[in-house]
């Protein structure tokens, strides 16, 4: 069972640790590969954001379904990256550092 973890407890998206989002980016900027996916709670106060019951139960990522998040990678340097789909059988975001950055902590170089 593919496995994803969210650490940023302040994103709109993080629900009792998982991710509510129906598709995750990845992307990589001056060496880090980070969730782009990120917004903090406080900035969307509204209910097209509000915390979604949907992720609070652990669920596969990439499969089919309605409550199952998708992982788009644009991290070309990354092992797990194939034709911009995270392969990795686990995947952890880290909590939030330097302003909005979230780290992909499954990074892998090629």
């Amino acid at each position: 069972m593919r496995q994803l973890v969210c650490r940023a407890g302040s994103c709109a998206h993080n629900t009792n640790g998982h991710c509510n989002a129906r598709t995750i980016e990845m992307r990589n900027n001056t060496g880090e590969t980070f969730c782009n996916t990120y917004v903090h709670e406080d900035k969307y106060l509204d209910d097209k954001y509000a915390k979604s019951p949907l992720n609070a139960f652990k669920v596969e990522f990439g499969e089919e379904g309605f409550a199952s998040p998708k992982i788009v990678c644009a991290v070309s340097q990354c092992a797990y990256n194939k034709s911009f789909k995270c392969k990795a059988n686990d995947v952890e975001v880290d909590e939030v550092h330097s302003g909005d950055v979230c780290n992909c902590l499954r990074f892998r170089q090629k």
